[in-house]
């Protein structure tokens, strides 16, 4: 969409070619960003095993803060608990009372996480840079 937006402005000249150029390389960087993060997220549903415990318990969704709730022993990431602290202050899974405060940070797994998405970031870099080696 943002694509057309930007032929229709080119084909207007509404807006210089060069400023033209950057919207394109921005829009080119975004399209390899979600097509990265789309991989990882594809990776992640597809292994049965430990890169699983990267996705947050409710949401499925990659973990970015992980912290773990103090009875029912979930972890969820904190962006997801907060919103659900919000409406009611209970644990999400066993309905205890629950606070922002009680949640247990986990650090180590946060740190995992991050060298994952590196490690997959790198392994798409190389897999980009061999690609486009051969097309050449």
């Amino acid at each position: 969409m943002l694509h057309q937006l930007i032929n229709k402005l080119s084909y207007q000249k509404t807006i210089p070619e060069q400023q033209l150029q950057e919207f394109f390389k921005v829009l080119d960087n975004l399209d390899l960003l979600r097509h990265d993060f789309d991989q990882i997220m594809n990776d992640l549903l597809k292994d049965p095993n430990k890169e699983r415990k990267y996705l947050d318990s409710l949401t499925r969704n990659l973990m970015s803060d992980p912290v773990m709730l103090p009875n029912s022993k979930q972890i969820l990431d904190r962006v997801t608990i907060k919103r659900l602290l919000i409406k009611k202050q209970e644990d999400p899974f066993d309905r205890s009372f629950l606070s922002e405060d009680m949640l247990v940070e986990q650090k180590e797994l946060k740190q995992e996480i991050k060298q994952y998405i590196e490690s997959k970031k790198q392994e798409m870099r190389l897999l980009r840079q061999s690609k486009s080696k051969y097309q050449n």
